[in-house]
């Protein structure tokens, strides 16, 4: 009876060693992977590019995104810098008042955004910057 104990006690910590051992080599080399090779997507740095172009210098404006495009909201700010660019959701019913006080606070009159502007958006003027996004002037 003891040598089973021990055999299946050896058992035990031998498939547990053997897992982590696997696991750990598979993180190890996760970390040592070269980065990739662009972390900005190209539809976004073609959209940026335009809207930095067409954008008088220094004046702030709105990235409007779907909830699952956040993520381009803050490397859109980054490739916008140092633009003040504010991040507002559509998907957010209280995104609806916040465009609003911002807008007057800090005196947005641009939104660079993807899908359909929002209806809170006063849009006067729209340009398509690439299939994806657009560049709109807003009312005051």
């Amino acid at each position: 009876m003891r040598l089973i104990n021990r055999t299946l006690a050896f058992l035990v910590l031998a498939s547990g060693l053997l897992i982590g051992v696997r696991a750990n080599v598979r993180q190890f080399q996760a970390a040592l992977a070269p980065p990739p090779e662009v972390l900005f997507p190209q539809s976004l740095l073609d959209a940026t590019a335009a809207a930095q172009r067409l954008l008088p210098p220094d004046v702030p404006a709105f990235y409007v995104c779907r909830d699952k495009d956040t993520w381009n909201c803050g490397l859109a700010q980054r490739l916008l810098y140092p633009r003040d660019v504010f991040c507002v959701r559509t998907a957010n019913p209280a995104h609806r008042r916040v465009f609003r006080e911002l807008q007057k606070r800090f005196a947005i009159r641009y939104a660079l955004g993807t899908g359909e502007p929002p209806a809170e958006l006063q849009v006067l003027r729209r340009t398509e910057l690439t299939p994806t996004h657009w560049l709109a002037e807003l009312a005051p």
